[in-house]
């Protein structure tokens, strides 16, 4: 038996995108109170992404007042958002989490994306909170199968979403196109024992529960991804890091690839370093989010072959300057699979 790997590749891009509604600007007020100030963060980070895909910005980048953001302010997110960038890399699917459900702010990214034939799936926080998360997917690669909201919690206000996605393209006529499902949550922050120990760990086994019952019934052997912003930091034995990894037995695609986990990916309201934001994958070999009753028909596997933290060329071990960086408290990570199947 040996492996045959396909040519093409499979890229996931999981990223907090820092909702207005929570991002306070250096004069102590709540970002979403000015209209020109957020929509100069995020139109660059529009452009940002775009490097990352054949998306074109042009439609939703606009010239902006002198006067708002602070010119200072405003060079910082320009050159951050020039070494965000990195040409060549094609993204299939973009895992957003405080995706803001304001009208404005849905526009801007809707219209980019579906101009540019991205299909979307989105599930906003309960209790009134106003953001949420957002798979964009491109249509003219993938068609979807289903979907199904995870978790949908009351307490911690936290969701979950599962996007079940299979290729339009195959090699041969009458051939089956590969199948993937793709988990995005963003659980809740740990501001105390309940909500580092217990909350979260009920969080996700919850979605891995949802996961699991959708599964079996829709998408037996199909690689799963799982990706968000988890508020798990790794070097602190984190009980919801420790059961993906351990009694799950996913596998985080940076450490896969790079032998260890990003140094910092977050920079939090508490002013601390932290790495949060993960890439998890499981094959159908595994047989850990799949049931084993439906072997007749396996899918290949997802092997990571590139793992990393936006920019690229700016090391993870410690969080960024603003001039490297100042796009979001979150930097983005990107993660570029291969299809691999065993044969004869």
């Amino acid at each position: 038996m040996k492996l045959e790997e396909r040519e093409d590749s499979l890229s996931v891009l999981a990223f907090n995108l820092l909702a207005p509604c929570y991002y306070r600007t250096g004069h102590g007020k709540v970002e979403s109170s000015d209209v020109l100030s957020w929509k100069k963060r995020h139109s660059l980070i529009i452009e940002m992404l775009s490097s990352f895909t054949s998306l074109s910005p042009s439609r939703s980048i606009k010239p902006q007042p002198k006067d708002s953001p602070s010119n200072s302010e405003s060079e910082s997110l320009q050159n951050s958002d020039q070494k965000a960038r990195n040409e060549g890399e094609k993204v299939d699917i973009f895992c957003f989490q405080e995706f803001w459900f304001e009208e404005s702010f849905l526009s801007l990214y809707q219209n980019l994306f579906k101009d540019n034939n991205y299909a979307q799936e989105s599930l906003r926080r309960p209790g009134g909170i106003e953001d949420g998360v957002a798979i964009f997917y491109n249509a003219n690669r993938f068609k979807k199968l289903g979907s199904k909201v995870l978790l949908k919690d009351e307490v911690g206000n936290r969701v979950g979403l599962l996007l079940h996605l299979e290729e339009n393209y195959t090699k041969s006529e009458g051939e089956r196109g590969e199948e993937i499902v793709v988990i995005v949550t963003h659980l809740t922050f740990p501001h105390n024992h309940y909500d580092e120990q217990i909350l979260r760990v009920k969080q996700i086994k919850e979605i891995v529960r949802n996961a699991q019952i959708y599964i079996k019934e829709s998408a037996s052997n199909v690689p799963v991804i799982i990706c968000g912003d988890m508020n798990s930091p790794y070097h602190k034995k984190d009980p919801v890091y420790q059961y993906i990894t351990e009694e799950l037995g996913f596998q985080s695609t940076f450490k896969n690839v790079n032998g260890r986990e990003p140094g910092c990916t977050h920079f939090n309201h508490k002013h601390e370093e932290a790495a949060v934001d993960y890439i998890f994958v499981s094959n159908p070999k595994d047989k850990i989010m799949e049931s084993p009753s439906n072997p007749s028909f396996s899918h290949s596997e997802l092997k990571a072959k590139e793992s990393f933290v936006i920019p690229k060329n700016i090391s993870d071990a410690v969080w960024p300057s603003k001039e490297d960086f100042s796009l979001s408290d979150h930097r983005p990570l990107l993660t570029r699979f291969k299809f691999s199947k065993s044969t004869s």
